[in-house]
């Protein structure tokens, strides 16, 4: 530890760095990127587990020598293929299920979009059964049925199948023992996506531009926003082995089918993306590369490469024609973007007169106004048992300055933002931090220029088990952290051991004085958490149950899981029962059913087992229902019960937005029918009339640019898609007050909201009786770590914008890149019921603030972060009550200052959402994903009808 007291500052790179000695020195680590496409790996490797030695590009699904580098797997190319190097993989199933994860660049999706992945195979032994070796997915965890399976037949044949367990298509002759080449396709279309299946292609489309006919394809399944991952799998079903080799991924089949002539110009790509910069200041270094079809460098001088800037109304400077140089390059170091925007896009184009070479597009990047960053000093830094006690400010009373720290000063991605706040009337700041034993150093910095608010503290995503182990056997004892930058250190009993900072910690042979509580600190400099105490036991001891599996109820074609928390003597065998008959191959504490039919259903149990006894769990009693074939519920319900709109009205038809702004302007009862897309060229176009129903005709209504703005009463809104443009940054619906009234008694009915860049329907300054119902919300991809303030329902837009806000949220989409707010509820009784959430990389979905009280019923949160938290800031703290929610595959964490994580168990007091509470109908949790995602969003009927 370092000694208490004040520590000395020092300056260094125009920063004042404070550096806090808090333990013996450890390695954290190292972040995981995606990589980008096209991919190639020749597993060129030491000899190991896949996810050890093919780190930081392979991370570990699940551990284990059963996915493995080896000399033995590496495999010889086809004549006229790309020659191989390197080892390869060897795949030996053992009966527990392993899988090594690879994250590359996503793939969004769009129409005609492909991905492709080939690579060599040898089957050495065919599986006891169908086994999925390998797949592609929107999802890193465990897939059973993913998008894009590629499995192995007992008889060695291959085959393809989508968001499936079984193949859906499989190849007519069986492998053999020699080497094949496999190439497996992902297509986006407008109706079923597919998956196509190549084996040993013919070697004249070796690198062709176009893609020969497949062997077969498959469709089927709910088809994802984006694909982000290729898993190898080996199977928990114990038996044969295959050796893989070449992998390559990429959007096109010359990438992944490349030819082993010498490389010919074809195309050219950027090896260097541009990113993130500020406005009249030269962007990083672009570099752009000539390539063969297949992704293969050229060397080749003198080619001249033009970039132009989408969109191409964004003024921009710098040399945008360059020569390559011998390595076929040409860098572009003196481009600089004179206006803010974002969603900037580079295109490159390149070849001699007569050639026709692919051009390149890059990924999206933004432009800002330059921020004003301000060092400032520290007056006094203190350890203080566990805290850091730091002093500083500047001349300027009341400014925002930030506190950040980082253990690796020279890396300027490793500072993170630690706390915040406004300097006091004398222009000073004093703050308090956390210090962790488990950190091996701290540096801090002190800044104003910037207004960021979000924490990235770490949290355990697999926390450390009970263990009991016979003397004289190894004990190993895993973590999983989750955050940037982290720092691990184990504990024995509260006491922290030396040199123990990995997420591993094994004891090679464990004997009765290893017995002790083990727990581990996982930490970074925004703060630390400790796992709870793991136990150790050395002793023989029979299996005992320490939880039990559950009873579950899905629909038919849906992935069911029972689990069993055990305890006793390692290692431990499971055999899973189904009404009483062993299910081959079901031998771990996880039972997956993918794909499950009504042959399912009934009861399961498992029987454990080591060498000193055996014992039954109890039956757990599987449900199955069928697929909802009733058409939804969409009439009218919730706090707009009672709005008739334009009801017995006039009609009018508009297709511009003269047309549209005149017709929303219309005293009395109105329909107002709207054709086509209309340009909105305000902010916003103003309800001031009540009594309006706008709705789109057909499939195709849309409104973009500016949204609409009701401050009035009795409207409805429906069937229309919403979009914002560069030049606006209003909500895609606001509901307030203006000059003209307060907008009361809205309902907004199966519209679609696309990237509306400050909130998508947002209910403030007093609006009330308010019910979105049957909408989609969701935003175009953006650079992981960007946020371009994706937020969506925001309730009351202060914390002294009192109302009642009376509002209801049911079977809404929220989908692919919603940040945060669905909704942030001030003030409000709202209740948010049948609602489903996918929104990856969120940072919360429903938010309950100062004076709130939220009712959440029956959502579905598939893999999103903090389905529901509390903010505190001044006032009454919200309430929320939480109760048949489906929360699958997600994860909890306080990512900000004042955020609370609840258990949903608050007691609402409002008669509104208790007593009151209007008449409704609920879909059962488990048919929400099919109801919503078949039912939500513009031209999805029924929708309101004019």
């Amino acid at each position: 530890m370092g000694e208490r007291g004040p520590c000395k500052c020092r300056r260094g790179a125009g920063l004042f760095l404070i550096c806090a000695l808090l333990s013996a020195p450890s390695a954290g680590p190292s972040a995981r990127a995606a990589v980008a496409l096209p991919f190639h790996d020749p597993f060129a490797y030491d000899e190991g587990r896949l996810n050890d030695v093919g780190s930081p590009v392979w991370a570990a699904g699940s551990t284990g020598w059963e996915l493995a580098v080896s000399n033995s797997a590496a495999l010889a190319a086809p004549e006229g293929f790309m020659p191989a190097t390197g080892r390869g993989v060897r795949r030996a199933p053992s009966g527990t299920a392993r899988r090594s994860v690879l994250e590359f660049e996503s793939v969004p999706a769009q129409d005609g979009r492909e991905v492709f992945v080939s690579l060599l195979i040898q089957v050495a032994n065919p599986p006891p059964a169908t086994q999925l070796i390998a797949f592609l997915d929107n999802n890193s965890s465990s897939q059973s049925a993913p998008q894009a399976g590629l499995f192995l037949t007992a008889d060695g044949r291959l085959g393809v199948g989508k968001k499936t367990s079984q193949p859906g298509f499989v190849t007519e002759a069986p492998l053999g023992t020699a080497v094949h080449l496999v190439v497996m396709r992902y297509r986006f279309e407008s109706g079923n996506d597919r998956v196509d299946l190549w084996v040993d292609p013919d070697p004249s489309t070796y690198e062709s531009a176009a893609v020969p006919p497949s062997l077969g394809f498959v469709t089927g399944g709910t088809d994802p926003a984006f694909l982000r991952y290729f898993q190898i799998y080996s199977s928990p079903q114990a038996g044969g082995v295959q050796y893989l080799d070449e992998l390559r991924i990429g959007p096109s089949w010359a990438e992944a089918v490349p030819s082993g002539a010498p490389p010919a110009a074809g195309r050219v790509a950027f090896v260097s993306q541009p990113t993130d910069g500020y406005t009249n200041q030269p962007l990083p270094a672009v570099v752009v590369q000539v390539q063969s079809l297949a992704g293969t460098p050229v060397r080749i001088e003198g080619v001249p490469i033009t970039l132009f800037l989408a969109p191409d109304t964004v003024p921009w400077t710098g040399t945008a024609t360059r020569l390559t140089d011998a390595t076929g390059r040409a860098v572009f170091d003196d481009l600089q973007v004179l206006a803010p925007a974002t969603y900037l896009q580079l295109r490159a184009i390149a070849g001699p007169p007569g050639e026709s070479w692919l051009e390149a597009l890059s990924r999206p990047f933004a432009v800002h106004l330059p921020p004003l960053f301000e060092e400032w000093r520290f007056t006094g830094v203190w350890l203080d048992g566990d805290s850091v006690r730091l002093s500083g400010g500047g001349p300027e009373p009341g400014q925002f300055v930030q506190l950040l720290a980082s253990t690796e000063p020279a890396a300027a991605s490793s500072w993170l933002l630690v706390d915040y706040g406004n300097l006091g009337p004398e222009g000073s700041i004093h703050f308090r931090v956390p210090r962790s034993p488990a950190l091996p150093r701290a540096f801090y910095r002190l800044r104003s220029g910037d207004t960021g608010t979000k924490l990235e503290p770490p949290s355990i995503g697999a926390a450390p088990a009970p263990l009991t182990v016979s003397p004289g056997s190894p004990a190993e004892f895993r973590t999983v952290g989750i955050g940037p930058q982290l720092h691990y250190l184990w504990l024995s009993n509260g006491v922290p051991l030396p040199g123990r900072t990995n997420p591993v910690f094994l004891i090679p042979e464990a004997h009765p004085h290893h017995e002790a509580d083990y727990q581990v600190i996982v930490a970074n400099v925004v703060n630390a958490i400790t796992s709870a105490p793991a136990r150790l036991r050395v002793a023989n001891l029979p299996p005992e149950i320490l939880s039990e599996p559950g009873d579950l109820e899905v629909v038919v074609g849906d992935t069911a899981v029972f689990s069993v928390h055990a305890g006793g003597t390692v290692p431990l065998s499971y055999q899973w029962f189904h009404n009483g008959i062993a299910l081959p191959g079901a031998t771990s504490a996880v039972l997956v059913l993918s794909d499950v039919s009504n042959t399912h259903e009934g009861s399961y149990q498992v029987l454990l087992s080591n060498a000193w006894g055996t014992i039954w769990s109890r039956p757990a009693t599987l449900a199955v229902s069928e697929i909802p074939t009733a058409p939804p519920v969409t009439n009218l319900m919730g706090f707009a019960m009672g709005v008739t709109g334009g009801a017995g009205g006039s009609i009018t038809n508009v297709s511009t937005y003269p047309q549209l702004r005149a017709a929303c302007r219309l005293s009395g009862p109105w329909i107002i029918r709207v054709h086509g897309t209309i340009t909105v060229t305000d902010d916003y176009c103003y309800i001031t009339q009540p009594n309006k129903t706008i709705v789109g005709i057909g499939t195709n209504a849309a409104i973009v640019g500016g949204g609409l703005r009701v401050a009035t009463t009795n409207v409805v809104i429906a069937n229309l898609f919403f979009q914002a443009t560069n030049h606006s940054n209003a909500d895609g619906i606001t509901i307030d007050t203006s000059s003209h009234g307060t907008g009361k008694y809205v309902w907004i009915d199966h519209c679609t909201f696309f990237n509306c860049r400050d909130g998508s329907v947002d209910i403030t300054k007093g609006a009330d009786f308010v019910t979105v119902s049957w909408c989609k919300f969701f935003y175009p991809p953006v650079p992981r770590g960007t946020v371009n303030h994706e937020f969506v329902n925001l309730i009351a837009s202060s914390d002294s914008d009192r109302g009642d806000y009376h509002v209801t949220f049911h079977h809404n989409w929220y989908g692919p890149y919603c940040r945060e707010r669905m909704p942030s509820v001030r003030f409000g009784r709202v209740h948010v019921f049948n609602n489903y959430y996918d929104c990856f990389d969120n940072n919360y979905c429903i938010r309950t603030r100062i004076d709130a009280e939220v009712l959440v019923e029956n959502n579905y949160f598939l893999g999103v972060q903090n389905p529901w938290e509390r903010y505190v800031t001044s006032g009454n703290p919200g309430r929320l009550k939480a109760r048949g929610n489906i929360t699958r595959d997600c994860t909890w964490r306080v990512w900000t200052r004042g955020v609370e994580l609840i258990d949903g168990n608050d007691e609402l007091t409002d008669p509104a959402l208790t007593t009151e509470l209007y008449p409704y109908t609920l879909t059962p949790t488990e048919h929400v994903p099919h109801y919503v995602q078949t039912y939500a969003g513009a031209g999805k009927y029924p929708y309101v009808q004019p």
